[in-house]
Protein backbone atom coordinates (compact mmCIF):
# COMPACT_ATOMS: atom_id res chain seq x y z
CA UNK A 1 0.00 0.00 0.00
CA UNK A 2 1.38 3.38 -1.00
CA UNK A 3 2.53 5.34 2.10
CA UNK A 4 0.67 8.18 0.87
CA UNK A 5 -2.74 6.69 1.52
CA UNK A 6 -2.10 7.11 5.36
CA UNK A 7 -1.85 10.04 7.57
CA UNK A 8 0.81 13.01 6.79
CA UNK A 9 1.89 15.27 9.09
CA UNK A 10 2.65 18.80 7.73
CA UNK A 11 4.24 20.82 10.57
CA UNK A 12 4.72 24.41 10.62
CA UNK A 13 6.76 26.73 12.49
CA UNK A 14 7.16 30.48 12.01
CA UNK A 15 7.18 30.37 31.24
CA UNK A 16 5.11 32.28 33.05
CA UNK A 17 4.60 33.06 36.62
CA UNK A 18 1.75 30.88 38.26
CA UNK A 19 -1.52 32.11 39.58
CA UNK A 20 -3.64 31.07 42.45
CA UNK A 21 -6.12 29.44 40.91
CA UNK A 22 -6.50 25.24 41.73
CA UNK A 23 -4.13 23.50 39.49
CA UNK A 24 -6.12 20.66 37.55
CA UNK A 25 -4.86 16.91 37.80
CA UNK A 26 -1.72 16.19 35.48
CA UNK A 27 -3.18 13.55 33.29
CA UNK A 28 -0.74 10.55 32.59
CA UNK A 29 0.10 10.32 28.54
CA UNK A 30 -1.90 7.51 28.13
CA UNK A 31 -4.59 9.41 28.79
CA UNK A 32 -4.01 12.50 27.14
CA UNK A 33 -3.78 9.73 24.25
CA UNK A 34 -6.72 8.94 24.14
CA UNK A 35 -8.30 12.21 24.82
CA UNK A 36 -6.81 13.34 21.89
CA UNK A 37 -7.49 10.91 19.38
CA UNK A 38 -11.29 11.72 20.55
CA UNK A 39 -10.65 15.42 19.92
CA UNK A 40 -9.83 14.12 16.63
CA UNK A 41 -13.00 13.59 15.31
CA UNK A 42 -14.51 16.80 15.89
CA UNK A 43 -15.43 18.81 13.21
CA UNK A 44 -15.44 22.32 13.66
CA UNK A 45 -16.51 23.44 17.45
CA UNK A 46 -14.95 21.87 20.64
CA UNK A 47 -17.79 20.06 22.85
CA UNK A 48 -18.91 21.38 25.46
CA UNK A 49 -20.25 20.22 28.69
CA UNK A 50 -23.91 20.76 28.04
CA UNK A 51 -25.50 18.69 25.11
CA UNK A 52 -23.04 17.12 22.37
CA UNK A 53 -24.84 14.87 20.02
CA UNK A 54 -22.76 13.24 16.35
CA UNK A 55 -24.38 13.97 12.97
CA UNK A 56 -25.53 11.80 10.56
CA UNK A 57 -24.85 11.15 7.21
CA UNK A 58 -28.02 11.79 5.41
CA UNK A 59 -30.80 15.26 4.76
CA UNK A 60 -34.39 14.75 4.22
CA UNK A 61 -36.17 17.31 2.75
CA UNK A 62 -39.84 18.21 3.28
CA UNK A 63 -41.59 21.34 1.86
CA UNK A 64 -38.13 23.29 2.60
CA UNK A 65 -37.77 21.51 5.89
CA UNK A 66 -34.39 20.02 6.37
CA UNK A 67 -33.33 17.51 8.84
CA UNK A 68 -30.72 15.64 9.77
CA UNK A 69 -32.12 12.35 11.22
CA UNK A 70 -31.52 9.02 11.83
CA UNK A 71 -33.59 6.00 13.59
CA UNK A 72 -31.23 3.70 15.24
CA UNK A 73 -31.13 3.74 18.72
CA UNK A 74 -28.84 6.11 21.10
CA UNK A 75 -28.15 7.38 24.86
CA UNK A 76 -27.95 10.67 23.87
CA UNK A 77 -30.50 13.09 23.69
CA UNK A 78 -32.00 14.91 19.79
CA UNK A 79 -31.47 18.02 20.14
CA UNK A 80 -33.22 20.83 17.78
CA UNK A 81 -31.48 23.63 16.29
CA UNK A 82 -33.44 26.89 14.09
CA UNK A 83 -31.55 27.97 11.01
CA UNK A 84 -31.83 31.17 9.09
CA UNK A 85 -33.82 30.93 5.97
CA UNK A 86 -31.13 30.95 2.45
CA UNK A 87 -32.02 31.24 -0.99
CA UNK A 88 -35.64 31.66 -0.40
CA UNK A 89 -36.00 28.31 1.86
CA UNK A 90 -37.24 28.54 5.33
CA UNK A 91 -34.88 25.31 7.16
CA UNK A 92 -36.50 24.39 10.68
CA UNK A 93 -36.12 21.99 12.75
CA UNK A 94 -32.02 21.19 12.43
CA UNK A 95 -31.88 17.83 14.10
CA UNK A 96 -28.19 17.01 14.82
CA UNK A 97 -28.18 12.75 15.51
CA UNK A 98 -25.78 9.81 16.75
CA UNK A 99 -23.52 9.02 14.03
CA UNK A 100 -20.15 7.15 13.47
CA UNK A 101 -17.41 10.26 13.45
CA UNK A 102 -17.80 14.02 14.06
CA UNK A 103 -19.38 15.84 17.41
CA UNK A 104 -20.57 19.10 17.64
CA UNK A 105 -22.03 21.72 19.91
CA UNK A 106 -25.19 21.77 20.03
CA UNK A 107 -25.43 24.94 22.32
CA UNK A 108 -22.91 26.61 20.07
CA UNK A 109 -24.60 25.83 16.61
CA UNK A 110 -27.70 26.96 18.01
CA UNK A 111 -26.31 30.33 18.95
CA UNK A 112 -24.33 31.23 15.93
CA UNK A 113 -27.03 29.52 13.87
CA UNK A 114 -26.86 27.29 10.42
CA UNK A 115 -27.09 28.14 7.24
CA UNK A 116 -28.55 25.36 4.45
CA UNK A 117 -28.42 26.65 0.90
CA UNK A 118 -31.04 24.31 -1.77
CA UNK A 119 -29.70 24.85 -5.40
CA UNK A 120 -30.33 22.40 -8.60
CA UNK A 121 -30.49 19.50 -6.52
CA UNK A 122 -27.41 20.07 -4.38
CA UNK A 123 -27.82 21.14 -0.53
CA UNK A 124 -24.87 22.81 1.08
CA UNK A 125 -24.89 23.34 4.68
CA UNK A 126 -22.56 26.31 6.05
CA UNK A 127 -21.80 27.88 9.52
CA UNK A 128 -21.12 31.57 8.97
CA UNK A 129 -18.65 31.49 5.87
CA UNK A 130 -17.48 28.20 6.78
CA UNK A 131 -18.11 25.23 4.87
CA UNK A 132 -19.95 22.50 6.91
CA UNK A 133 -20.97 19.88 4.46
CA UNK A 134 -22.67 19.13 1.10
CA UNK A 135 -25.30 16.92 0.10
CA UNK A 136 -26.74 15.36 -2.98
CA UNK A 137 -30.67 15.48 -3.30
CA UNK A 138 -32.03 11.46 -4.83
CA UNK A 139 -35.90 11.69 -4.16
CA UNK A 140 -36.29 13.66 -1.48
CA UNK A 141 -33.60 12.46 0.34
CA UNK A 142 -30.24 14.45 0.34
CA UNK A 143 -27.44 12.08 0.60
CA UNK A 144 -24.16 13.78 2.64
CA UNK A 145 -20.61 13.04 1.00
CA UNK A 146 -18.09 13.44 4.13
CA UNK A 147 -16.84 17.19 4.28
CA UNK A 148 -13.43 17.75 4.04
CA UNK A 149 -12.64 18.26 7.97
CA UNK A 150 -14.84 15.08 8.29
CA UNK A 151 -12.32 12.74 6.12
CA UNK A 152 -9.58 14.06 7.31
CA UNK A 153 -10.77 13.61 11.60
CA UNK A 154 -12.67 10.34 9.85
CA UNK A 155 -9.29 8.94 8.66
CA UNK A 156 -7.32 9.51 12.07
CA UNK A 157 -10.74 7.72 13.74
CA UNK A 158 -10.60 5.02 12.52
CA UNK A 159 -7.66 3.84 14.23
CA UNK A 160 -7.21 5.20 17.76
CA UNK A 161 -4.66 2.48 18.45
CA UNK A 162 -2.47 3.26 15.37
CA UNK A 163 -2.93 6.94 14.91
CA UNK A 164 -3.48 8.51 18.46
CA UNK A 165 0.49 7.97 19.37
CA UNK A 166 1.49 9.41 15.64
CA UNK A 167 -1.11 12.39 16.56
CA UNK A 168 0.73 12.54 20.07
CA UNK A 169 3.99 13.10 18.80
CA UNK A 170 2.74 15.76 15.85
CA UNK A 171 1.16 18.02 18.32
CA UNK A 172 4.68 18.00 20.61
CA UNK A 173 6.34 20.88 20.79
CA UNK A 174 8.79 21.42 17.78
CA UNK A 175 12.36 20.55 19.01
CA UNK A 176 14.72 17.79 19.31
CA UNK A 177 12.49 16.02 21.79
CA UNK A 178 9.92 15.63 18.77
CA UNK A 179 12.20 15.03 16.33
CA UNK A 180 14.13 12.04 17.79
CA UNK A 181 10.50 9.85 17.04
CA UNK A 182 10.71 10.99 13.38
CA UNK A 183 12.45 7.90 12.03
CA UNK A 184 9.25 5.77 12.29
CA UNK A 185 7.21 8.49 10.45
CA UNK A 186 10.01 9.03 8.06
CA UNK A 187 8.15 10.63 4.56
CA UNK A 188 5.22 10.75 6.09
CA UNK A 189 6.45 13.90 7.85
CA UNK A 190 7.41 17.07 6.62
CA UNK A 191 8.38 20.86 8.20
CA UNK A 192 7.33 23.97 6.23
CA UNK A 193 9.21 27.26 6.90
CA UNK A 194 11.07 30.16 5.56
CA UNK A 195 14.05 30.16 4.34
CA UNK A 196 16.66 32.09 6.35
CA UNK A 197 19.69 31.42 4.58
CA UNK A 198 22.34 31.86 7.25
CA UNK A 199 21.01 29.11 9.25
CA UNK A 200 20.27 26.98 6.40
CA UNK A 201 23.49 26.80 5.32
CA UNK A 202 24.84 24.88 8.25
CA UNK A 203 21.72 23.14 9.55
CA UNK A 204 19.92 21.72 5.94
CA UNK A 205 21.16 19.12 3.43
CA UNK A 206 19.45 20.23 0.45
CA UNK A 207 18.35 18.09 -1.95
CA UNK A 208 15.40 17.11 -4.21
CA UNK A 209 12.94 14.73 -3.41
CA UNK A 210 12.40 11.40 -5.40
CA UNK A 211 10.90 12.43 -9.05
CA UNK A 212 7.34 10.68 -7.83
CA UNK A 213 6.86 11.79 -5.06
CA UNK A 214 3.98 13.62 -4.31
CA UNK A 215 6.36 16.35 -2.43
CA UNK A 216 8.34 16.17 -5.23
CA UNK A 217 5.50 17.25 -7.56
CA UNK A 218 3.90 20.06 -5.51
CA UNK A 219 7.40 21.49 -5.20
CA UNK A 220 7.90 21.32 -8.72
CA UNK A 221 4.12 22.60 -9.25
CA UNK A 222 5.34 25.88 -7.84
CA UNK A 223 9.14 26.23 -8.86
CA UNK A 224 7.01 26.57 -12.26
CA UNK A 225 5.27 29.14 -11.33
CA UNK A 226 8.19 31.53 -10.06
CA UNK A 227 8.18 30.24 -6.23
CA UNK A 228 11.87 29.66 -4.74
CA UNK A 229 11.60 26.73 -3.27
CA UNK A 230 14.10 24.89 -0.90
CA UNK A 231 13.93 20.99 0.25
CA UNK A 232 16.34 18.40 1.94
CA UNK A 233 17.03 17.04 5.14
CA UNK A 234 16.95 19.38 8.72
CA UNK A 235 20.56 18.25 10.37
CA UNK A 236 19.31 17.20 13.89
CA UNK A 237 17.96 14.28 15.53
CA UNK A 238 15.49 11.85 13.50
CA UNK A 239 16.59 14.08 9.70
CA UNK A 240 13.22 14.78 8.87
CA UNK A 241 12.03 16.46 5.21
CA UNK A 242 12.02 20.09 5.29
CA UNK A 243 10.52 22.45 2.70
CA UNK A 244 11.69 25.98 3.27
CA UNK A 245 10.41 28.84 0.94
CA UNK A 246 11.87 31.88 0.00
CA UNK A 247 9.97 34.56 1.19
CA UNK A 248 11.19 37.39 -1.50
CA UNK A 249 10.29 35.25 -4.46
CA UNK A 250 6.64 35.65 -3.69
CA UNK A 251 6.46 38.77 -3.09
CA UNK A 252 5.28 40.36 -6.31
CA UNK A 253 2.10 38.28 -4.87
CA UNK A 254 1.98 40.34 -1.42
CA UNK A 255 -0.85 42.39 -2.74
CA UNK A 256 -2.91 40.28 -4.50
CA UNK A 257 -2.66 37.97 -1.35
CA UNK A 258 -3.55 41.07 1.44
CA UNK A 259 -6.50 41.52 -1.12
CA UNK A 260 -7.43 37.87 -0.31
CA UNK A 261 -7.34 38.25 3.27
CA UNK A 262 -8.97 41.42 3.32
CA UNK A 263 -12.23 40.32 1.16
CA UNK A 264 -12.18 36.94 3.14
CA UNK A 265 -11.29 37.99 6.58
CA UNK A 266 -11.44 41.79 6.64
CA UNK A 267 -8.35 41.53 7.90
CA UNK A 268 -5.70 44.10 7.10
CA UNK A 269 -2.02 44.23 6.92
CA UNK A 270 -0.16 47.81 7.58
CA UNK A 271 2.16 47.91 4.51
CA UNK A 272 4.88 48.91 7.33
CA UNK A 273 4.55 46.09 9.35
CA UNK A 274 6.95 43.96 7.59
CA UNK A 275 7.42 40.80 10.06
CA UNK A 276 3.27 40.73 9.26
CA UNK A 277 3.79 40.94 5.43
CA UNK A 278 6.27 38.46 5.61
CA UNK A 279 3.77 36.14 7.27
CA UNK A 280 0.97 36.96 4.76
CA UNK A 281 3.71 35.73 2.13
CA UNK A 282 4.66 32.79 3.68
CA UNK A 283 1.34 31.69 4.90
CA UNK A 284 -0.62 31.76 1.93
CA UNK A 285 2.89 29.99 -0.03
CA UNK A 286 2.06 27.11 2.67
CA UNK A 287 -1.59 27.20 1.88
CA UNK A 288 -0.83 27.12 -1.81
CA UNK A 289 1.50 23.99 -1.53
CA UNK A 290 -0.44 21.89 0.48
CA UNK A 291 -3.29 22.17 -1.98
CA UNK A 292 -0.53 21.17 -4.90
CA UNK A 293 0.72 18.31 -2.39
CA UNK A 294 -3.06 16.88 -2.01
CA UNK A 295 -4.12 16.88 -5.51
CA UNK A 296 -0.71 15.40 -6.17
CA UNK A 297 -1.52 12.88 -3.35
CA UNK A 298 -4.47 12.02 -4.62
CA UNK A 299 -3.28 11.08 -7.81
CA UNK A 300 -1.02 8.69 -6.10
CA UNK A 301 -2.23 6.68 -4.34
CA UNK A 302 -6.06 5.15 -4.99
CA UNK A 303 -6.79 5.62 -1.01
CA UNK A 304 -7.44 9.61 0.01
CA UNK A 305 -5.06 11.10 1.43
CA UNK A 306 -5.19 12.13 4.95
CA UNK A 307 -3.19 14.99 6.12
CA UNK A 308 -2.78 17.03 9.00
CA UNK A 309 -1.32 20.45 9.19
CA UNK A 310 0.19 21.71 12.36
CA UNK A 311 1.22 25.16 12.66
CA UNK A 312 2.64 27.01 15.43
CA UNK A 313 2.43 30.51 16.54
CA UNK A 314 0.89 33.22 14.71
CA UNK A 315 3.52 34.00 12.36
CA UNK A 316 2.51 30.83 10.34
CA UNK A 317 -1.21 30.96 11.58
CA UNK A 318 -2.14 32.52 8.02
CA UNK A 319 -1.56 29.82 6.57
CA UNK A 320 -4.06 27.91 8.48
CA UNK A 321 -6.43 30.46 7.46
CA UNK A 322 -5.99 30.12 4.11
CA UNK A 323 -6.23 26.38 4.11
CA UNK A 324 -10.01 27.26 5.19
CA UNK A 325 -10.81 29.90 3.45
CA UNK A 326 -9.65 28.61 0.36
CA UNK A 327 -11.66 24.81 1.48
CA UNK A 328 -8.35 22.76 1.42
CA UNK A 329 -9.72 19.39 2.62
CA UNK A 330 -6.64 19.32 5.62
CA UNK A 331 -6.84 18.76 9.50
CA UNK A 332 -5.51 21.74 11.67
CA UNK A 333 -4.12 21.83 14.73
CA UNK A 334 -3.30 25.75 15.78
CA UNK A 335 -0.51 25.45 18.79
CA UNK A 336 0.89 28.76 21.06
CA UNK A 337 3.78 29.03 23.17
CA UNK A 338 2.43 32.19 24.71
CA UNK A 339 -0.24 34.95 23.63
CA UNK A 340 1.27 38.10 21.87
CA UNK A 341 -1.00 39.86 23.15
CA UNK A 342 0.04 38.27 26.83
CA UNK A 343 3.66 39.12 25.92
CA UNK A 344 2.95 42.67 25.49
CA UNK A 345 0.99 42.87 28.34
CA UNK A 346 3.38 41.14 30.70
CA UNK A 347 6.32 43.23 29.28
CA UNK A 348 4.06 46.47 30.28
CA UNK A 349 4.58 45.86 34.38
CA UNK A 350 1.06 45.24 34.03
CA UNK A 351 -0.56 42.97 37.41
CA UNK A 352 -1.29 40.56 34.33
CA UNK A 353 -2.71 37.22 36.18
CA UNK A 354 -4.80 38.91 38.39
CA UNK A 355 -6.56 41.06 35.85
CA UNK A 356 -6.34 38.57 32.98
CA UNK A 357 -10.13 38.91 32.77
CA UNK A 358 -10.70 42.21 33.00
CA UNK A 359 -8.66 43.04 29.94
CA UNK A 360 -10.35 44.49 27.02
CA UNK A 361 -8.42 42.71 24.29
CA UNK A 362 -9.13 44.50 21.08
CA UNK A 363 -8.39 47.85 23.10
CA UNK A 364 -5.15 46.86 24.32
CA UNK A 365 -4.31 45.49 21.44
CA UNK A 366 -4.85 48.32 19.39
CA UNK A 367 -3.25 50.56 21.82
CA UNK A 368 0.07 48.69 21.25
CA UNK A 369 -0.57 48.97 17.40
CA UNK A 370 -0.30 45.00 17.10
CA UNK A 371 -4.41 44.70 16.45
CA UNK A 372 -3.74 42.86 12.72
CA UNK A 373 -1.77 40.53 14.99
CA UNK A 374 -3.99 39.60 17.58
CA UNK A 375 -6.56 39.30 15.10
CA UNK A 376 -4.15 36.97 12.51
CA UNK A 377 -3.46 34.62 16.17
CA UNK A 378 -6.85 35.00 17.35
CA UNK A 379 -8.30 33.66 14.12
CA UNK A 380 -6.03 30.72 13.56
CA UNK A 381 -6.71 29.60 17.02
CA UNK A 382 -10.34 29.48 16.44
CA UNK A 383 -10.61 28.36 12.98
CA UNK A 384 -8.58 24.90 14.02
CA UNK A 385 -9.76 21.64 14.51
CA UNK A 386 -7.65 21.53 17.12
CA UNK A 387 -5.90 23.98 19.50
CA UNK A 388 -3.42 23.29 21.54
CA UNK A 389 -0.97 25.36 24.23
CA UNK A 390 2.44 23.80 25.67
CA UNK A 391 1.04 24.76 29.08
CA UNK A 392 -2.04 25.16 31.46
CA UNK A 393 -1.29 28.46 32.53
CA UNK A 394 -0.75 29.25 29.32
CA UNK A 395 -4.40 28.11 28.27
CA UNK A 396 -5.69 30.19 30.58
CA UNK A 397 -3.84 32.82 29.03
CA UNK A 398 -5.56 32.17 25.59
CA UNK A 399 -9.05 30.72 27.20
CA UNK A 400 -9.11 34.62 28.52
CA UNK A 401 -6.75 37.07 25.22
CA UNK A 402 -8.17 34.78 22.67
CA UNK A 403 -11.04 33.67 23.54
CA UNK A 404 -10.69 29.95 23.19
CA UNK A 405 -9.79 27.30 25.71
CA UNK A 406 -7.28 24.85 24.36
CA UNK A 407 -8.76 21.32 23.55
CA UNK A 408 -5.56 19.68 24.65
CA UNK A 409 -2.18 20.40 26.57
CA UNK A 410 0.91 19.09 25.11
CA UNK A 411 3.69 20.21 27.05
CA UNK A 412 7.01 21.19 26.22
CA UNK A 413 10.01 18.60 26.87
CA UNK A 414 13.28 18.51 27.40
CA UNK A 415 15.51 16.11 25.48
CA UNK A 416 17.06 14.07 28.35
CA UNK A 417 19.43 11.54 26.40
CA UNK A 418 19.12 8.46 27.74
CA UNK A 419 22.88 7.23 28.24
CA UNK A 420 24.00 3.28 28.52
CA UNK A 421 26.43 3.51 31.23
CA UNK A 422 26.47 6.14 34.25
CA UNK A 423 29.95 6.40 34.01
CA UNK A 424 29.25 7.90 30.43
CA UNK A 425 27.09 10.87 31.68
CA UNK A 426 29.93 11.44 34.29
CA UNK A 427 32.49 11.64 32.02
CA UNK A 428 30.79 14.23 30.01
CA UNK A 429 29.54 15.66 33.11
CA UNK A 430 33.47 16.70 34.20
CA UNK A 431 34.31 17.61 30.70
CA UNK A 432 31.59 19.87 30.49
CA UNK A 433 32.54 21.71 34.23
CA UNK A 434 36.39 21.55 33.07
CA UNK A 435 34.90 24.52 30.12
CA UNK A 436 33.30 26.09 32.71
CA UNK A 437 36.03 26.20 35.00
CA UNK A 438 38.03 27.54 31.94
CA UNK A 439 36.01 30.09 31.19
CA UNK A 440 35.61 31.70 34.95
CA UNK A 441 39.19 31.69 35.41
CA UNK A 442 39.92 34.22 32.00
CA UNK A 443 36.98 36.04 32.51
CA UNK A 444 37.78 36.77 36.57
CA UNK A 445 41.52 37.32 36.12
CA UNK A 446 42.93 39.68 38.16
CA UNK A 447 40.06 39.20 41.04
CA UNK A 448 40.10 34.98 41.21
CA UNK A 449 40.66 34.15 44.48
CA UNK A 450 38.07 31.72 45.02
CA UNK A 451 38.05 28.26 44.93
CA UNK A 452 36.55 26.40 41.91
CA UNK A 453 35.60 23.07 43.87
CA UNK A 454 33.20 25.20 46.08
CA UNK A 455 31.69 27.18 43.32
CA UNK A 456 27.79 27.03 42.14
CA UNK A 457 26.73 28.01 38.27
CA UNK A 458 23.89 29.12 38.24
CA UNK A 459 22.02 30.00 34.61
CA UNK A 460 19.00 31.82 33.28
CA UNK A 461 18.60 31.84 29.83
CA UNK A 462 15.60 32.81 27.07
CA UNK A 463 14.25 35.86 25.19
CA UNK A 464 15.61 39.39 26.20
CA UNK A 465 12.04 40.43 28.11
CA UNK A 466 13.50 41.23 31.25
CA UNK A 467 10.17 40.77 33.36
CA UNK A 468 8.24 37.99 30.73
CA UNK A 469 11.46 35.61 32.04
CA UNK A 470 12.03 36.35 35.55
CA UNK A 471 15.36 38.28 35.07
CA UNK A 472 14.36 40.73 37.93
CA UNK A 473 13.21 37.46 40.37
CA UNK A 474 16.67 35.79 39.53
CA UNK A 475 19.16 38.59 39.94
CA UNK A 476 16.82 39.35 43.32
CA UNK A 477 17.26 36.18 44.52
CA UNK A 478 21.18 36.47 43.63
CA UNK A 479 21.10 39.62 46.08
CA UNK A 480 19.60 37.80 48.86
CA UNK A 481 21.52 34.81 48.61
CA UNK A 482 24.83 36.53 48.48
CA UNK A 483 23.78 38.14 51.54
CA UNK A 484 23.25 34.45 53.45
CA UNK A 485 26.68 33.44 52.07
CA UNK A 486 28.43 36.16 53.62
CA UNK A 487 27.27 35.29 56.68
CA UNK A 488 27.02 31.72 56.93
CA UNK A 489 28.95 30.49 54.33
CA UNK A 490 31.94 32.74 53.23
CA UNK A 491 34.14 30.30 51.84
CA UNK A 492 31.30 29.26 49.21
CA UNK A 493 31.38 31.22 45.24
CA UNK A 494 27.95 31.24 43.20
CA UNK A 495 28.99 32.27 39.25
CA UNK A 496 25.68 33.44 37.63
CA UNK A 497 25.06 33.19 33.75
CA UNK A 498 22.51 35.75 32.07
CA UNK A 499 22.10 33.80 29.10
CA UNK A 500 19.96 36.82 26.82
CA UNK A 501 20.50 37.41 22.81
CA UNK A 502 20.56 41.29 22.57
CA UNK A 503 22.96 43.59 20.69
CA UNK A 504 26.06 44.37 21.43
CA UNK A 505 28.22 46.90 20.83
CA UNK A 506 31.85 46.12 21.29
CA UNK A 507 33.97 42.84 23.21
CA UNK A 508 35.09 43.30 26.50
CA UNK A 509 38.57 43.94 26.32
CA UNK A 510 38.92 43.42 30.06
CA UNK A 511 37.88 39.86 29.62
CA UNK A 512 39.56 39.19 26.09
CA UNK A 513 42.99 40.38 28.02
CA UNK A 514 42.40 37.85 30.98
CA UNK A 515 41.43 34.20 28.48
CA UNK A 516 44.45 35.18 26.76
CA UNK A 517 47.10 35.49 29.28
CA UNK A 518 45.20 32.37 31.17
CA UNK A 519 45.79 30.77 27.62
CA UNK A 520 49.39 31.51 27.98
CA UNK A 521 50.35 30.63 31.00
CA UNK A 522 48.55 27.14 30.64
CA UNK A 523 50.93 26.38 27.39
CA UNK A 524 53.71 27.57 29.14
CA UNK A 525 53.25 25.48 32.22
CA UNK A 526 51.98 22.66 29.92
CA UNK A 527 55.70 23.13 27.95
CA UNK A 528 57.54 22.51 31.33
CA UNK A 529 55.55 20.00 32.33
CA UNK A 530 56.06 17.44 29.10
CA UNK A 531 59.96 18.74 29.09
CA UNK A 532 60.75 17.98 33.28
CA UNK A 533 58.15 15.00 32.49
CA UNK A 534 60.41 13.64 30.01
CA UNK A 535 64.25 14.10 31.63
CA UNK A 536 62.25 12.39 34.96
CA UNK A 537 61.51 9.52 32.63
CA UNK A 538 65.10 9.29 31.66
CA UNK A 539 66.42 9.52 34.81
CA UNK A 540 64.17 6.66 35.90
CA UNK A 541 65.22 4.77 33.42
CA UNK A 542 69.11 4.48 34.71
Amino acid sequence: MSPFGREHGLEVHGSSPPTSRPRREIKPVKRLIEELSILCQRFQYPAGEKKVTPMKHSLHDSENIANLWDDSDSDMEISTLQTRSSDGCTTTNMKLDPGKYFIVNVDKMDANGLKVVFEKGNATILKGNIFVAAATRSGKVYTMSLSPREKACAGVASSIVASSDLWHKRLGHIGKTGLVHLKEMGEQYCLLGPYKEQCARIEVEEADFPPENPLSIAVNKMRQQGFKIHTGTWLVDGNPQVILFDIGSAAWKLDEYKQELWSTCSLGIPHLDIEANDAVILGYQMAHFIAEFRKAAEEYSESPPRIVAHFHEWQAGLGLIALHTRHIDVATVFTTHATLLGRYLCAGNTDFYNNLSKFNVDEEAGRRQIYHRYCMERAASHLAHVFTTVSEITGYEAEHLLKRKPDIITPNGLNVKKFSALHEFQNLHAISKEKIHEFVRGHFYGHYDFDLEKTLYFFIAGRYEFGNKGADIFIEALARLNHYLKSTHPDVTVVAFLIFPAKTNNFNVESLRGHAVTKSLRDTINDIQLKIGKRMYEVCLR
